[in-house]
């Protein structure tokens, strides 16, 4: 495999029958690009354009913004691992990472129960500057992002 797949997950997606055409080849795809490549594109996945070209602008905004408003969210302020992380912050082999990031998870309250008892849960960091519409925008991406994530749950198990 010497190009990244781009994979039509539609019959995963409309949750079709495990042993439709499109949800079998869906299926078989990811399952050979994950062990092969580690990562692959999807498409027709029910998220619209519009959508898509919102989350990568309000990325823009917030990278596009002064170190010293990016650092307000670092993630080393973060109990849970959420915020910001700097250009070479993180290390997985010599040298730094030559990338910068922003890291959210699950909106949820510090007095959440399951944020006292699982790590990694709690509140995210978001950037004062950005305001609330920036906030709301983010979150309501992330939501249509874990709605899509659950389509996994339907191919884990295929004939193969």
């Amino acid at each position: 495999m010497d190009q990244i797949p781009v994979i039509d997950v539609s019959g995963i997606v409309s949750r079709t029958s495990k042993g439709d055409v499109k949800f079998v080849e869906a299926s078989r795809l990811i399952d050979q690009a994950c062990r092969n490549i580690g990562f692959f594109y999807i498409t027709n996945h029910g998220i619209a354009k519009e959508k898509i070209d919102k989350a990568f602008q309000r990325a823009k905004e917030f990278f596009e913004l002064p170190a010293s408003q990016k650092l307000e969210v670092d993630i080393n302020k973060s109990d849970n691992h959420r915020g910001y992380t700097a250009l070479g912050a993180e290390k997985l082999g010599d040298p730094s990472d030559l990338k910068e990031g922003l890291d959210f998870g699950i909106e949820m309250s510090i007095d959440d129960p399951d944020v006292k008892n699982t790590p990694n849960q709690g509140p995210n960091q978001f950037p004062p500057s950005l305001g609330e519409e920036w906030k709301k925008d983010v979150l309501d991406f992330q939501d249509l992002l874990l709605d899509l994530g659950k389509f996994r749950r339907n191919f884990t198990h295929h004939d193969r």
